[in-house]
C-alpha cells in the first residue's frame, strides 16, 4: 500500500520559458528565409505588408519548407490583416516534414490561420507586439497540425498582446508540444491534443495568461503515457479547465498543473516523488509555511484525469476580502493517483469563501487540501482501497468533509481557529485523526467534530459527509469564433 510521509518544503519552481521540451526542432522568428537544407528544391518564402486590410495566403507542398509573414498596420489605424499558411506534402512517411511557418501581425483585428500536415513541423504566430505603448486587441490565431495521422513531434506557439484576443491550437497524433502566451484582459485560449492509437508518448502543453478574466481550456487524450498540462493565470476572475485521459498502464501518465493568482509561477509544484510526497503530507496537516502575500479572487479551476498514476495540482493564492472566493475541483478515475489543492495560502488573514472538492475513484490514491482564512469549505470523496485524505485549515468558520468507501483508508484533518467543523464518514474499516485548536490557539471555541465509522457488518443510515458534497460550479464550454479564413484572393484572376 502506498503511503506518503511529508515534511515542509518550498512551493516554487521557475517559470517555463518560450521553448519546447520534447525534441521537436526549435521554432524561431525569421527575418529572412534562406535555403539551408540539402534539398535544392525546398520551398522558401517571405511576405511583408505595411498598412491595413491586407491578405496573404501561402500554400506549400513538400518537405523542409519555410515561410515568414509580417503584417504591420498603418500608424494610428486598425490593422484588420489576414494571413493563411498551408503546408503539406505527399501522404507518406515524409509527409510535410520539417516545415516552419512564422506569422507576425501588429495592430488590431488581425486573423491568422496556420495548417501543417506532417511530422516535426514548427509554427509560431505572434500578434499585436511591436510598440508596447500602443494597445492591441481583437486578434485571433488558429494553428492546426495534423489531420488524423502523419503528425508527430510538432511544435506550435501563439503569443498575443492586448485585449479580448483568442488563441486556438489543435494537434493530432503523437508527441506534440503547444505553448500559448497571452498578455492583457479577457483573453481566451484552447489547446486540444489527441494522441493516435499507436501508443506513443502523448503531448505537452503550457498556457501563460497575464491579466484579469482570462479563460483557458486544455484537452489531452490518447493511448500514450506522457501528457503534461501547465496553466498559469495572473489576475482575478480567471477560469481554467484541464482534461486528460490515457489508456497507458505504465509510465508517467498524466501531469496537470494549474496556478491562479499574482505571480502564478509560485504555485507550480515540482512533480513526482509521489508529487513531492503529496506536497509534504499536506504541510504536515497543520504546518503551512509562510511566504509573500499573493492573491487571487473569483477564480475557477477544474481538473479531470482518467487513468492510472496521474498527478494534479491546483494553486489559488488568496482573496482580498471574504465573499468572493475561488473554486477548485479535481476528479481522478483510476489507481495510484495524487491530487493536491492549496487556497489562500499566502493571502490576507481575512481572505475567505474558497471552495475545494476532490473526487477519486480507485485504489492507492492520495488527496490533500490546504486552506487559510475564513469561511472555506473542503470536500474529499474517495471510493476504493488504500486511500489517504489529508486536510489542513487555518482560520474561522471553516468546514472539512471527508468521505471514504473501501478498505484500509485513513483520514487526517486539522483545524485552527473557532467555529470550525469536521465531518468524517468511513465505511468498511478505516482510521482517522481529527484535531482542532492545536498550539498556539487552544483558547478558541465553538468547534465541532462528527464521525461515522463502520466495518461493513452494520449499516448506518446517516452517511454525513456524502450528504455534505459542496455545491460547486459546473465547467464551462468553449465557445469560440469560427476558424479564421481568407476570402479567395484570386477570385477575379481570370
Amino acid at each position: 500500500m502506498k503511503k506518503v510521509i511529508l515534511s515542509a518544503a518550498a512551493l516554487m519552481i521557475g517559470a517555463i520559458g518560450f521553448a519546447q521540451v520534447s525534441g521537436a526542432p526549435t521554432a524561431q522568428s525569421q527575418t529572412t528565409v534562406p535555403n539551408n537544407s540539402s534539398n535544392v528544391n525546398a520551398n522558401k518564402g517571405k511576405s511583408e505588408q505595411f498598412g491595413d486590410d491586407h491578405r496573404v495566403r501561402v500554400r506549400q507542398a513538400g518537405t523542409k519548407q519555410s515561410v515568414y509573414t509580417y503584417q504591420a498596420n498603418g500608424v494610428g489605424t486598425i490593422g484588420g490583416n489576414r494571413a493563411e499558411i498551408l503546408q503539406s506534402g505527399d501522404i507518406n512517411a515524409n509527409s510535410g516534414r520539417l516545415n516552419a511557418a512564422d506569422v507576425l501581425q501588429t495592430g488590431d483585428e488581425n486573423l491568422s490561420l496556420t495548417i501543417q500536415e506532417g511530422n516535426r513541423n514548427n509554427a509560431i504566430t505572434r500578434q499585436g507586439q511591436t510598440d508596447l505603448n500602443v494597445l492591441s486587441s481583437g486578434n485571433q490565431a488558429y494553428i492546426r497540425q495534423g489531420n488524423n495521422g502523419n503528425a508527430e513531434d510538432n511544435y506550435a506557439a501563439i503569443d498575443q498582446d492586448g485585449l479580448n484576443n483568442q488563441a486556438k491550437t489543435i494537434q493530432t497524433y503523437d508527441n506534440n508540444d503547444a505553448y500559448t502566451d497571452q498578455d492583457g484582459d479577457n483573453l481566451r485560449s484552447r489547446i486540444r491534443q489527441i494522441a493516435a492509437p499507436d501508443g506513443s508518448s502523448g503531448h505537452w502543453a503550457f498556457v501563460d495568461q497575464q491579466g484579469d478574466d482570462n479563460e483557458s481550456w486544455v484537452l489531452q487524450e490518447g493511448a500514450g503515457a506522457r501528457n503534461y498540462a501547465h496553466t498559469a493565470q495572473d489576475g482575478e476572475g480567471n477560469y481554467a479547465d484541464q482534461y486528460q485521459t490515457t489508456q497507458a498502464t505504465s509510465g508517467d501518465a498524466n501531469r496537470a498543473r494549474l496556478a491562479q493568482g499574482i505571480n502564478p509561477s509560485y504555485s507550480i509544484v515540482g512533480f513526482n516523488n509521489e508529487m513531492d510526497d503529496l506536497r509534504d503530507d499536506t504541510y504536515d496537516v497543520d504546518g503551512t509555511p509562510n511566504n509573500t502575500s499573493l492573491f487571487s479572487k473569483g477564480a475557477q479551476a477544474f481538473q479531470k484525469q482518467n487513468g492510472d498514476d496521474n498527478q494534479a495540482n491546483i494553486g489559488q493564492y488568496g482573496v482580498e476580502a471574504f465573499g468572493r472566493g475561488n473554486y477548485a475541483y479535481q476528479n481522478q478515475e483510476g489507481d495510484d493517483n495524487n491530487s493536491f489543492i492549496v487556497q489562500d495560502l499566502f493571502g490576507p488573514s481575512n481572505g475567505g469563501g474558497n471552495k475545494a472538492q476532490q473526487m477519486q475513484d480507485g485504489d492507492d490514491n492520495n488527496a490533500g487540501i490546504v486552506q487559510s482564512g475564513k469561511g472555506h469549505k473542503a470536500g474529499q470523496f474517495q471510493y476504493g482501497d488504500d486511500n489517504i485524505a489529508l486536510t489542513s485549515q487555518k482560520g474561522n468558520r471553516n468546514k472539512a468533509f471527508t468521505f471514504q468507501y473501501g478498505d484500509d483508508n485513513w483520514v487526517s484533518t486539522a483545524q485552527r481557529g473557532h467555529d470550525n467543523k469536521i465531518v468524517i464518514s468511513q465505511y468498511d474499516g478505516q482510521s482517522y485523526i481529527a484535531e482542532q485548536n492545536l498550539y498556539p490557539h487552544p483558547q478558541a471555541g465553538g468547534n465541532q467534530i462528527d464521525v461515522v465509522q463502520t466495518d461493513g457488518s452494520q449499516s448506518i443510515n446517516d452517511w454525513l459527509a456524502e450528504e455534505c458534497e459542496i455545491d460547486m460550479l459546473t465547467p464551462q464550454t468553449w465557445t469560440g469564433t469560427p476558424v479564421p479564413s481568407t476570402p479567395d484572393i484570386c477570385q477575379d484572376c481570370n
